[in-house]
């Protein structure tokens, strides 16, 4: 939080000459998905432990509802922009930021964390290596 407050004034106004408020507008239903989904991924990966379908001790559940969380619903969102009317995933990804008030290389960042961290729960899986 205290890094988003620090950087907040390098959140995108603009992008391709179209103010970020219009954006965020245009694309408020992803947007809602994309935080929807990511939050129901952790929902569901904490639910997991706690009704033991999974070992306490096992990373691997929590490092795919984390991952998967957060890279499927943008997958998602491609496909579905390019879809519907063939509009810019780079607009979606700058009315993000600059609804969420952050830098797109925060962003950006971020959002590659997490595909490292889908990649090593899946290759746990497939490796057998949890605990």
């Amino acid at each position: 939080m205290g890094l988003l407050f620090a950087l907040r004034n390098q959140a995108p106004r603009s992008f391709k000459g179209r103010d970020a408020a219009v954006l965020i507008e245009r694309y408020r239903g992803q947007i809602r998905f994309v935080d929807m989904s990511f939050i129901a991924a952790l929902i569901f990966g904490v639910i997991a432990y706690k009704l033991n379908w999974v070992a306490s001790n096992d990373w691997r559940p929590l490092a795919l509802a984390f991952g998967g969380g957060a890279v499927v619903p943008f997958l998602i969102v491609h496909v579905w922009l390019r879809a519907r009317d063939g509009s810019s995933f780079a607009d979606f990804m700058v009315a993000l930021a600059a609804h969420d008030s952050c830098p797109i290389w925060l962003l950006r960042g971020v959002l590659a964390l997490c595909v490292g961290i889908l990649a090593a729960g899946i290759g746990g899986y497939i490796l057998g290596k949890g605990y």
